[in-house]
């Protein structure tokens, strides 16, 4: 939802062509949106990451030893999310409008 709302709003309010008026490329905003949707992206990930670590072993203790057998099954649900997240952005550059994105 947040990577529709963020890419479609602009075609959807005509922000995208005072950007472009400003000089900037369309690759150069392309690139900059993308880099804005990996990045938020990778923070969210992260967050939940720390979030069910802490409350996993504010319940179970001592499940640290555990954690360390899913790292390589972790970095690839990270990269699985964030080529969710590129395939997102460009459904949302391509339709530019949020409802068939979605």
């Amino acid at each position: 939802m947040f990577i529709c709302s963020f890419i479609c709003n602009d075609f959807d309010n005509g922000i995208l062509k005072n950007i472009i008026s400003r000089g900037y490329s369309r690759q150069s905003i392309f690139t900059a949106k993308f880099m804005a949707v990996i990045v938020s992206t990778l923070f969210m990930v992260i967050l939940n990451l720390v979030a069910v670590f802490a409350v996993s072993s504010a319940l179970y203790h001592n499940i640290g030893s555990i954690y360390a057998l899913f790292i390589p099954q972790l970095i690839i649900l990270v990269f699985g999310l964030i080529s969710f997240a590129g395939i997102f952005f460009m459904l949302c550059s391509i339709f530019k409008k949020s409802a068939p994105a979605i």
